[in-house]
């Protein structure tokens, strides 16, 4: 398995005028991946709820997750189900030696919709792996 040296979700969902916020750090990039919570929050109504547990899945194509799928729990031991699906996907140079693959999703929980980022920063030697690993000849994103 190939680990992200740095990988985040963030998935605004609105439902005017309050705004819910989680981030979700994952592990990634080689097919489907489960997911796990290292830390997040949700912010409701102006107050910031830390995330006490979450895990989830996200299924790739290559290495930009096409639906993510979270279960999150916040410190009021409330359950928040979140999905999203990809809309978008680009690559960038983040910095020296690491490329960050990011797709914006559709994020839907409890009924409201908001658009947010996933990303996974991985380093050259981490890109080489995968695409050794999956017999690849072909450069990321062609």
């Amino acid at each position: 398995m190939i680990t992200a040296e740095h990988a985040e979700l963030h998935a605004p969902v609105a439902d005017d005028p309050r705004w819910a916020e989680m981030k979700y750090p994952r592990v990634g990039p080689d097919g489907a991946s489960a997911l796990r919570l290292s830390h997040g929050y949700v912010l409701e109504h102006g107050a910031v709820l830390g995330l006490t547990a979450g895990d989830g899945q996200s299924v790739r194509d290559g290495p930009y997750p096409v639906s993510t799928r979270l279960r999150l729990v916040d410190r009021l031991d409330r359950e928040w189900h979140v999905e999203g699906a990809a809309q978008t996907t680009f690559r960038w140079q983040a910095w020296p030696d690491v490329v960050g693959f990011n797709v914006l999703h559709e994020w839907r929980c409890n009924g409201r919709t908001g658009l947010g980022e996933a990303m996974d920063f991985l380093g050259m030697s981490q890109i080489t792996a995968l695409y050794n690993s999956l017999g690849s000849s072909d450069t990321v994103g062609t």
